[in-house]
Parts: C-alpha cells; structure tokens; sequence
C-alpha cells in the first residue's frame, strides 16, 4: 500500500508573500517601485522556489496490521509535517527579508532616475 503526502507548493507561497507584501505594505510606493520590485521577486522565486512535487518512499514490512501501517503513516506525516512548517517558516521570514531588502534596491534606483 502506497500513500503520498503532499508538501506544500513553495512557490506559490513565495508568490503569495510577495503579493501580500506589495499590497499591504507598500500601497503608497510609485508603481515604478512596485513594477521593479515585482520584476525582481518573480525572479528570485523562480531561482530559489521549485515547483517540484517532493515524494517520500519507505519499504515496509509486508506483514504490517492495516492499523500499524496507520499508526507509522500518522508519525512519518506528523514528523515531516512538523519540520516542514519550521522550515516553512524560517524561508518565509528570510525571503520576507530578501524581499524588503530589494525593495529598498528598486527605491534607490528609482530615486536615482527621478535625480538625472
């Protein structure tokens, strides 16, 4: 018996972020930051967010009680669910950070146009 546990799609989280980001965070900002922004993030999503589906095999005993096979079923999704919300999470925060940080380029690049 096999059983696929999903993981999250990572980059379409990424995606959300930004958009979240730019939404609420930054209504006030020229569109030409937000364009800039939004060009940068695309990219960087698309350099460190995969969109590859991640599997999981593990051999099993064949003998195994359909409630045993339950009980290691449940461990292997509470386990790995668990990293991966702390793992989630820590991405978050530093492409939370990244994302700040290159709003900050596209600021500077826009102030830069508007002085020449």
């Amino acid at each position: 018996m096999a059983k696929v546990i999903p993981f999250p799609e990572s980059r379409k989280q990424a995606g959300k972020i930004v958009d979240q980001i730019i939404a609420e965070r930054m209504p006030h900002k020229p569109p030409e930051i937000l364009r800039c922004l939004k060009i940068e993030m695309t990219d960087l999503i698309r350099k460190y967010f995969s969109d590859q589906e991640m599997t999981l095999s593990l051999v099993l005993p064949n003998d195994l009680t359909e409630e045993q096979f339950r009980i290691i079923e449940h461990g292997i999704q509470e386990t790995i669910g668990d990293h991966n919300k702390r793992m989630s999470q820590r991405s978050n925060q530093l492409f939370f950070d990244l994302c700040m940080s290159r709003m900050m380029i596209c600021e500077l690049r826009y102030e830069l146009q508007q002085q020449n």
